[in-house]
């Protein structure tokens, strides 16, 4: 059996229909020993893990379009996100934001900026062109915006209304609460020349259009009889989070990542905080479809340290092009190389890539034998020959049931992956997806 250590973090790239879920995805998520989360489009992994994952901790699934609950649209949700209390952290004792002594609310502008970018990059649909000025403006309008609306107590949805109008409230709340060089900012954007402040934002509008989704506004708006979820609480729990989501049109893609994004800030402060740097109990994350509803901005730089912090990322791909289109040629490269376990799990049909891991398993010598025979004599002569171990043909050609695995400082495995009903947990597992209303429960 060959098993990652909880400092390694992974990488798999396998085309449709190759066990990923079942054989990956589900076996990581009930081996995580504390906190722990999955991201999907599909119900499959939840379904799947919910029934073992209950007995560690609560679920907080997180299912805006009901990929998992056909019914959660009707009966609403059982709790409630503020994607807001990432820039600015509520009072307990208030639920309000928290203010200082003076009265200013505690806000960090640097953190609004990080949600906008994410917000943004989720956003924007895979492989669109950026306009140098107007998307780099909208991203800065949003932060801005973001920044008031955390200051002011404002919901989500605030922002939005905001970007329809051209109303000061926003920098009026920039100033009273001590950002004076993002009010000017702000009252510079909405006193730009017409059609170039609508071009800003109209973008911005564009890339915030999930907002007037209102199934999306109860997960997201506070309600005094639900609980609220805290990143930071949930860092520290043995509970799970299902961040679920559909792609394509309406997709709540960017509030996918914006949750994961949250969570793994969360626990990098309390790896910070904890003896030696890292977590005492290790946190599994599993990004399922990774590259169409949680893209992470700048998850290579994740991967480079949070091994070491004890916070394990399996990130599932479906191709290399398709890692490629969300973070750029360098990103999927940086991504690829500081995992340390490289997993290809077949299914693909891409020649670069492929050829690409040709070489990396490298080559082999054979033996050729020649016989001829002349002037009455039979000759042999032998030879040897490098030839790849496999080559771009076979690997496309990978059989169900196979994969590659490429860890740091090992030749290449040729491996058999053990899906869950294999597993020591099959038997419960099986039970549940029997009873599904009382696995849901």
């Amino acid at each position: 059996m060959l098993h990652t250590s909880w400092e390694d973090m992974v990488i798999l790239v396998a085309g449709p229909r190759t066990q990923k879920t079942t054989a990956y995805a589900v076996p990581a998520l009930l081996a995580a020993p504390g906190a722990a989360l999955a991201t999907s489009n599909k119900r499959d992994l939840y379904d799947t893990t919910c029934t073992l994952r209950a007995q560690h901790g609560r679920l907080w699934l997180f299912d805006p379009q009901a990929v998992a609950a056909p019914s959660s649209t009707a009966t609403g949700p059982g709790w409630w996100w503020n994607p807001l209390t990432y820039i600015a952290p509520t009072d307990p004792a208030t639920g309000r934001a928290a203010r200082l002594g003076s009265g200013l609310v505690v806000a960090s502008e640097s953190r609004a900026d990080r949600l906008a970018a994410q917000l943004v990059t989720s956003a924007r649909p895979v492989g669109a062109r950026v306009d140098a000025y107007f998307d780099t403006e909208a991203e800065n309008l949003i932060s801005l915006l973001l920044l008031a609306a955390a200051c002011g107590d404002q919901p989500l949805t605030c922002v939005y209304s905001w970007l329809t109008s051209l109303d000061d409230d926003a920098t009026d709340v920039l100033r009273s609460n001590g950002f004076a060089l993002q009010a000017q900012a702000l009252f510079a954007l909405t006193r730009l020349p017409d059609k170039q402040r609508e071009g800003v934002y109209g973008t911005a509008r564009s890339l915030l259009s999930w907002l007037r989704n209102r199934d999306v506004h109860p997960w997201i708006t506070s309600d005094p009889t639900r609980p609220a979820f805290d990143p930071v609480a949930f860092a520290g729990s043995t509970d799970t989070l299902y961040p679920l989501s559909k792609e394509g049109v309406g997709s709540v893609g960017p509030l996918v990542a914006a949750l994961t994004m949250a969570v793994l800030d969360a626990l990098e402060d309390q790896a910070t905080r904890s003896p030696g740097g890292r977590l005492v109990v290790p946190f599994v994350g599993v990004l399922d479809e990774a590259a169409n509803i949680c893209r992470i901005r700048h998850l290579d730089a994740y991967y480079s340290h949070f091994g070491s912090r004890g916070i394990i990322l399996l990130t599932i791909l479906q191709s290399w092009a398709q890692g490629a289109e969300a973070w750029g040629d360098k990103g999927i490269e940086k991504l690829w190389s500081s995992a340390n376990a490289r997993v290809y799990g077949g299914g693909v049909d891409d020649p670069a890539f492929l050829r690409r891991l040709s070489d990396l398993i490298g080559t082999a010598e054979r033996l050729h034998r020649t016989a001829s025979v002349g002037q009455g004599r039979r000759t042999i002569t032998r030879t040897t020959q490098d030839k790849p171990i496999l080559t771009p043909a076979e690997l496309r050609e990978l059989p169900q049931g196979r994969a590659v695995v490429f860890a740091s400082g090992t030749p290449a495995v040729l491996t058999h992956p053990i899906p869950w009903w294999e597993g020591p947990h099959a038997t419960t597992i099986h039970t549940a997806l029997a009873q599904p209303g009382e696995a849901a429960a």
